[in-house]
């Protein structure tokens, strides 16, 4: 089912130290852009719809071309040249990134599998095991849609670990005090990267990222 894969998804992301909601969407997004660039780039519907948007946002452009499939970038370029040169230059977007399109809605439904999954006794024991943090933006929005119990357990798991990536925090600027030459890194290194990633949420651009 639909709706298990989701749960699946948004459960494996848990592993990760970062928000899960960002991390399964963003996995989402990729095996979209796959599809697209694979099976859908001939697609009549879906290139009216990139014709319309006069192609992607800057974030999902960037994504776009770092899979490097020059044949599928250069069909889409072509379509919007050729699209712009029919219409002599009197074109304008009316429409979204179809990209953003999809992962807004996307987004939405691990948004409702999350709070959904709060219900769930394992779900709970698992996110309470490790150090996973929702992003600003999603713990404000679940947070605000929550009541009793789930919104108590999760006010407190996302404080903890949220409190400990701040005690890393810590841990990683002292690491450049002269007094802690030589010292070896343990799980503070990076932790700014994963501040951002908290901070941002999937605003967040990281070319190094695990996904």
């Amino acid at each position: 089912m639909i709706k298990d894969r989701f749960f699946d998804l948004l459960s494996d992301s848990i592993a990760y130290e970062e928000c899960p909601i960002c991390n399964a969407t963003e996995k989402e997004v990729k095996r979209h852009i796959d599809m697209l660039l694979y099976e859908s780039v001939n697609d009549v519907g879906v290139r009216q719809d990139i014709r319309k948007a006069l192609g992607f946002c800057n974030r999902h452009m960037d994504l776009l071309l770092s899979y490097n499939d020059i044949l599928g970038d250069a069909l889409i370029a072509q379509d919007l040249v050729k699209e712009v040169l029919t219409k002599d230059f009197n074109v304008k977007k009316n429409g979204l990134c179809p990209i953003c399109i999809f992962e807004n809605n996307i987004e939405k439904l691990f948004e409702d599998t999350f709070i959904n999954a709060l219900k769930k006794k394992s779900f709970r024991e698992k996110l309470s095991e490790k150090r996973s943090i929702l992003c600003l933006n999603h713990f404000r929005k679940i947070y605000n849609k929550l009541n009793g119990e789930a919104k108590e357990f999760l006010y407190a798991t996302e404080k903890k670990n949220l409190s400990h990536l701040k005690d890393e925090l810590d841990e990683e600027v002292e690491h450049f005090d002269y007094t802690n030459k030589g010292k070896k890194w343990k799980d503070e290194k990076n932790a700014h990267t994963r501040a951002f990633r908290f901070l941002l949420g999937k605003e967040f651009i990281d070319s190094n990222h695990h996904t």
